[in-house]
């Protein structure tokens, strides 16, 4: 679920129906944030709400991922597909060179920085990884029980 969420913070266009939820429950799977999820989404939603869905792991409302900068746009269920065929059908006509150009720039401001804040996700993950608390935690949640950390 978090890394769907993560991979969303990297792409241009997001559109979701009106009852989506969204999440980022790494802490309370035992695991820490990965895919530069700690910095785009401190930058995108501010340190409050980044702090207050991924610490928590609180779900997230289709309005809260547009304040966190993980969608752009909430629709009606039945319309997030049609809307989405003509926002690609809208970039398939756009001159090509000045859209990859563009987004290339784009890209350069947001993710500034994320290639440090992954290296440091990936090693906090790597040191957690195969750890008891992160076995407790998955093993409750498969077993829909609350985790024991004692």
């Amino acid at each position: 679920v978090a890394e769907g969420v993560a991979l969303l913070y990297h792409c241009d266009l997001v559109f979701c129906g009106e009852h989506a939820l969204f999440a980022l429950p790494n802490i309370a799977l035992g695991k820490t944030p990965l895919y530069g999820i700690s910095l785009l989404a401190v930058k995108s939603a501010g340190y409050k709400l980044a702090a207050q869905k991924i610490l928590l792991s609180e779900p997230i409302s289709p309005s809260e991922a547009i304040a966190m900068g993980i969608i752009n746009h909430v629709l009606e269920d039945d319309k997030v597909l049609p809307q989405t065929f003509l926002a690609a059908t809208r970039l398939g006509n756009l001159p090509p060179k000045a859209l990859n150009a563009t987004k290339r720039l784009l890209k350069a401001a947001y993710l500034s920085g994320t290639k440090e804040q992954k290296e440091l996700e990936q090693e906090t993950f790597d040191q957690l990884v195969d750890g008891a608390e992160m076995k407790e935690a998955f093993n409750a949640f498969m077993e829909k029980r609350k985790p024991n950390f004692d």
